[in-house]
């Protein structure tokens, strides 16, 4: 199977004129999205070898200066390559979480926010 690089949403009315039909377009854009992340899914479903997937969970309180490099202490004994913000954090305000220009090394990584003493949590793995 192929996973398509795109989700084949239904076509939105030019115009919805009530809420059955806004409910309609919620329902068979739902099934769009849930069809293509069942998809994925079934393509990957025991095909990933985590054996060498290290990941950890980790707050920085404050992350300083805006445009400042800040550490994100993780431990993990391997460098980090990847890091999610976590979408459950309350920063005050949109913020963009960026790659710093320290070097990471094999328990911390280095990023920068566009905010000034934000409170981030991160998945962070190798």
């Amino acid at each position: 199977m192929k996973i398509s690089s795109v989700i084949s949403f239904p076509s939105l009315p030019e115009k919805l004129e009530n809420f059955t039909e806004v409910k309609e377009y919620l329902t068979k854009l739902n099934a769009a999205i849930y069809d293509y992340v069942q998809d994925i899914y079934n393509e990957f479903n025991g095909k990933i070898d985590t054996s060498n997937l290290f990941c950890t969970i980790v707050t920085v309180s404050d992350t300083g200066s805006a445009g400042a490099d800040f550490a994100v202490t993780h431990n993990l004994g391997h460098s980090a390559i990847y890091y999610i913000p976590n979408i459950n954090s309350t920063p005050s305000g949109a913020i963009y979480l960026y790659k710093g220009a320290t070097t990471w090394t094999v328990n911390i990584a280095y990023l920068k926010c566009n905010l000034a003493n934000q409170s981030v949590t991160f998945l962070v793995f190798t």
